[in-house]
């Protein structure tokens, strides 16, 4: 019976280090293809300790926005010329201010940002210069509501 156990047992190594020769995919059709994108960035890094999912593409899409994160700041990426272009360093206070923690980053039609905390959603120019700031607390909203465990969820890059 050890000899048996010892016996299967190499057998099951050796089938599991063999390359199979035979690949099978999931959907007949469907190609995937994954790239890699080199972006100039001069003397500074770029921050992807959250990854892309908390960026987004401007409207007319030229540049990708890639957010702070934790601290409130877009990293602005030109896509045109694979170039970082501007950290983009909001205030945190102030009429300007935006708070400590991006979201999410969207942009509407004149490629103004859309940008996204816990608590509320404001609109900013290039310049840094809020022109709207939309509340979700402390406001009754009309319409229907979520039902439990019911959410949002939005497009991720």
């Amino acid at each position: 019976m050890k000899i048996f156990t010892h016996l299967l047992m190499g057998i099951l190594l050796l089938s599991s280090c063999k390359q199979s020769s035979t690949s099978s995919s999931g959907v007949d059709g469907l190609d995937i293809a994954v790239d890699t994108v080199m972006i100039t960035t001069g003397d500074d890094i770029i921050n992807l300790k959250w990854g892309i999912y908390q960026s987004g593409i401007s409207h007319d899409k030229k540049y990708l926005f890639i957010s702070g994160g934790t601290s409130p700041y877009l990293e602005r990426i030109n896509l045109e010329t694979l170039a970082f272009e501007e950290k983009m360093i909001f205030d945190v206070e102030g009429p300007n201010g935006f708070g400590d923690y991006v979201y999410a980053v969207s942009s509407d039609v004149n490629n103004n940002l859309i940008l996204t905390s816990h608590y509320s959603t404001s609109i900013f120019n290039f310049d840094k210069q809020k022109l709207k700031k939309y509340l979700m607390i402390g406001r009754n909203f009309e319409g229907e509501q979520l039902i439990k465990r019911e959410q949002f969820t939005f497009k991720r890059l």
